[in-house]
């Protein structure tokens, strides 16, 4: 989970680590507790739930109340990748929309036809022949 804590929200990512070093903790008072009856089975207990309310937290209140959030940080990610891949290709990638406008060049296309992509955008192709 570590390795892969970028991937998390950092809320999320936070509340489950604590979850699970409250865990951990409750474990260790189970191991001592000597009757079912001492304070140590009963801190163990109460742990648990502690560590129960952060998984809650975690996932249901926020993976359901801001399920939107996550997926759009996801799509944001991907998007730059995206269009960093597209802008820095070294062949040309030209867009047109249905009325034959310009709605995306990259540099290397601009180069090809000698234009800046300023030039180009919201022109219509028809223009450059």
């Amino acid at each position: 989970m570590y390795k892969f804590r970028n991937e998390f929200n950092r809320k999320i990512f936070l509340l489950i680590v604590i979850s699970i070093s409250v865990t951990i903790v409750s474990e260790l008072a189970f191991t001592f507790y000597e009757s079912v009856f001492d304070i140590l089975n009963l801190i163990g207990h109460l742990l648990k739930i502690v560590a129960f309310f952060f998984i809650y937290k975690a996932i249901i209140e926020i993976g359901l109340t801001n399920p939107f959030g996550l997926l759009l940080k996801s799509m944001k990610k991907s998007e730059e990748k995206y269009r960093k891949l597209v802008e820095d290709s070294q062949e040309g990638i030209w867009v047109i929309n249905d009325e034959t406008n310009t709605t995306f060049v990259n540099q290397s296309m601009a180069d090809i036809l000698g234009y800046e992509i300023d030039e180009m955008i919201e022109t219509n192709l028809y223009e450059f022949m």
